[in-house]
């Protein structure tokens, strides 16, 4: 193994994926969350590959996904992350919220959510300056805008998409959004083992489109901390 693949191996990203959905009928989730998790490539590999033997898979590249996992092995996995070296970061936004961004595209109301992660990810959480976000969130022609966008703001060196069952940490922050979505729907079994976690809540978020239709906040957002015990 070169010295470059042992530097990315041990270099940290930050990894996001959501859960639910940006619609606003009644049929559509109460919440969308992104989740994300702040952890070198080298553990996440081998934090999900522990995870598959120990659900004890015979197939060593079979996806781990929260709406697809037992109950057993949600706890399995949960429960194994006290050796885990990562922060964790989740952003939350519930319809009433999603109803003032109808006059702009979901990937506008996406890209909005992100930003808010994102730009307190990059507060809160030290040593990252890789992000790598699933490729099913954004259509191939705004992900270069988006990219440069994040680069810019954030002196983010470089933003990766990539589908989750090729990513060890998109997986890990698909579980981690799938537990904090449950917790807001009052089952918070999971996301009490998620520590250190920050949240960021967007339950009071009140916005506006200005005249180039651009959304605008009319009032912040607040952070909930937990950290380690």
């Amino acid at each position: 193994m070169g010295p470059e693949i042992k530097n990315r191996l041990g270099t940290f990203f930050l990894f996001i994926d959501e859960a639910g959905d940006l619609g606003v009928s009644p049929k559509s989730s109460r919440y969308i969350v992104f989740a994300g998790v702040r952890i070198t490539l080298q553990e996440s590999n081998r934090f999900i590959k522990k995870s598959r033997k120990s659900f004890k898979w015979r197939s060593k590249k079979r996806e781990i996904r929260f709406s697809k996992l037992s109950n057993f092995n949600k706890n399995l996995f949960f429960k194994k992350l006290d050796a885990l070296n990562f922060c964790a970061i989740c952003c939350y936004a519930p319809k009433s919220v999603l109803k003032c961004f109808s006059k702009v595209s979901d990937s506008e109301r996406r890209e909005f959510i992100l930003e808010q992660l994102i730009s307190d990810a990059v507060q809160y959480l030290d040593k990252f300056n890789r992000i790598e976000i699933d490729s099913g969130l954004y259509k191939k022609e705004i992900r270069k805008n988006l990219e440069e966008s994040l680069k810019s703001k954030y002196a983010i060196k470089s933003v990766e998409h990539k589908t989750s069952n090729s990513s060890a940490g998109l997986q890990i922050a698909d579980m981690f959004a799938g537990a904090f979505r449950q917790s807001l729907l009052g089952n918070d079994i999971y996301i009490n083992k998620i520590r250190p976690l920050h949240i960021i809540s967007l339950e009071n978020l009140k916005v506006d489109l200005g005249e180039n239709k651009k959304i605008i906040i009319k009032s912040g957002n607040k952070i909930i901390k937990y950290k380690k015990e």
